[in-house]
């Protein structure tokens, strides 16, 4: 029986366009909430965990999470950050009220708003000009606080009904604003919906949201999280606002949060002049290179934009001294046979999480032995060049509660006529990975769990030991190769093509 929770849910469209071809890209192991600290008392007690995958639109570009904890959950019980405790972001928004007051032209008597307001911090430098302001906050505690400090505070989530209640009770916003709380909104369109309501013919918008680009250029995998729903870049929100009749007009990149960007918004036909910025940034974010976790699955007509010299498939194993030392080594031998085999217990793979649940054992999200342990098949072509597939038996014949295949035995030749046997499976109690290789006066063993090979050539024996490497560090090559344009080892978009080829060549093979 199934002890998944019941108080999150899979989002089936994107926040930012609506289309619903989203590809899960990353796969994290499930966590607890991230300010959902426990007390002294309830140390001893189970946290629930969430699943916490990527997903990327195929329709707009937009990364984002998939799977949405119940907010209250995540903000109205406890919720523990106060803006005004980081001393660094209390003067980030001092400055942005002086610069945003110039910029815009606002005058005493305006009305401010900001969703997400928090404790009021940003709202009490407007008020503090003569501004009248409202804040916008789900947390009722710190809501609360900050009413009984001046600042006053609609404890709710923002959305177009409350929108609609607002305007009717305070008038139309001259300016809005929102720090680091969009991207935490399963609802956005919504939340821009109402934006657009409650906003002045003339006035702004202003949000503050991490940015993708520094995420990913900086590899900060701790921003992943339950509350940050959205890793944003601009030519999603440029699509988001123009679904409620809003046009971006500029964008500026800042510090808060690890590397965040500050998008200026109005009414379609509004007063301000749409700056470079925004082009700038949107190109920025077509540059470089991708990193796709293998295999590719489908054959994305959305990379067709991409220089494939760009694309890159984590086939990692390539950057295994152990591998590469048999690569260099085989550019110069002849061989009879390959053997790779790869054994391992699923339910034991990752102790943290009932194996039923994980993708590896669900066929629909792409589990099972041939895709999930393809490495093989990359590393043994990428030794040996293409292989001609003269054998295949694919299946689940385990009594594991999967509905992925669990077995795959796979016989091949080389244009040279080498014999090649691939052998994976998920029911292998003690882990193997093994490579054995023949040829007429040769013999290679190779532990890829140990990190050694022997290589016997007549009468002489070499041995190479690479137990003392982190299995960490072969991701840590691969990112660093990518990104400094050194990709010689670097699994690219078409060999990557290529293995998705022979994946579908397996599957179909018996039919």
């Amino acid at each position: 029986m199934s002890n998944k929770p019941f108080n999150y849910y899979l989002r089936d469209s994107c926040r930012m366009c609506g289309g619903t071809s989203l590809i899960r890209v990353m796969s994290l192991t499930p966590t607890p909430p991230g300010n959902d600290f426990l007390t002294k008392d309830e140390m001893g007690r189970n946290e629930p965990v969430y699943p916490l995958d990527l997903y990327f639109c195929e329709g707009c570009h937009h990364v984002q999470l998939g799977h949405v904890v119940d907010p209250q959950i995540l903000y109205q019980k406890n919720y523990s950050y106060v803006s005004a405790t980081s001393a660094h972001f209390v003067n980030h928004l001092k400055n942005y009220v002086t610069d945003m007051i110039e910029r815009f032209g606002l005058k005493p008597g305006n009305l401010i708003a900001d969703i997400g307001s928090n404790d009021g911090t940003c709202l009490q430098f407007f008020k503090d000009k003569g501004m009248s302001v409202v804040g916008i906050d789900p947390a009722t505690d710190i809501a609360e606080l900050a009413t009984e400090n001046g600042i006053e505070t609609v404890a709710d989530f923002f959305g177009y009904d409350l929108a609609v209640n607002l305007r009717k009770k305070y008038g139309a916003a001259k300016y809005i604003t929102s720090h680091n709380a969009c991207a935490h909104i399963d609802g956005l369109f919504d939340v821009v919906k109402g934006v657009e309501h409650w906003l002045a013919a003339d006035g702004v918008f202003v949000l503050e949201v991490g940015y993708l680009v520094d995420v990913y250029s900086n590899t900060w995998f701790d921003t992943i999280y339950h509350e940050h729903l959205d890793y944003h870049t601009v030519a999603p929100l440029e699509k988001l606002f123009s679904r409620v009749g809003m046009e971006v007009i500029g964008v500026e990149r800042i510090a808060p949060q690890g590397g965040s960007i500050r998008v200026m918004v109005q009414k379609q036909g509004g007063p301000a002049e749409r700056d470079s910025s925004v082009k700038t940034l949107i190109e920025l974010e077509f540059k470089g290179s991708i990193l796709i976790e293998k295999p590719l699955f489908q054959f994305p007509q959305l990379l067709s934009n991409v220089p494939h010299n760009n694309i890159f498939i984590a086939y990692n194993l390539r950057f295994h001294p152990l591998i590469q030392k048999l690569h260099d080594f085989l550019k110069s031998e002849k061989i009879i046979s390959i053997l790779a085999y790869v054994g391992q217990y699923l339910p034991e793979w990752r102790p943290e999480q009932d194996y039923r649940l994980h993708y590896s054992a669900i066929k629909e999200d792409g589990g099972g032995v041939l895709r999930d342990l393809s490495h093989e098949l990359d590393y043994v072509k990428w030794l040996l060049g293409h292989i001609e597939i003269d054998y295949v038996f694919n299946d689940k014949i385990s009594s594991l509660e999967i509905t992925s295949d669990d077995l795959l035995i796979l016989n091949g030749h080389t244009k040279d006529n080498a014999q090649v046997q691939i052998n994976l499976n998920y029911f292998t109690k003690e882990p193997v990975r093994k490579i054995i290789i023949d040829g007429d006066d040769i013999n290679i063993q190779a532990d890829l769990l140990l990190g050694k090979v022997k290589i016997i050539i007549g009468e002489k024996i070499e041995n190479y030991d690479f137990s003392d490497l982190n299995i960490n560090e072969i991701y840590r090559m691969e990112h660093e190769a990518i990104l400094s344009g050194d990709s010689s080892l670097a699994c690219t978009y078409d060999q990557g093509l290529e293995i998705m080829h022979m994946i579908d060549r397996i599957r179909n093979f018996n039919k």
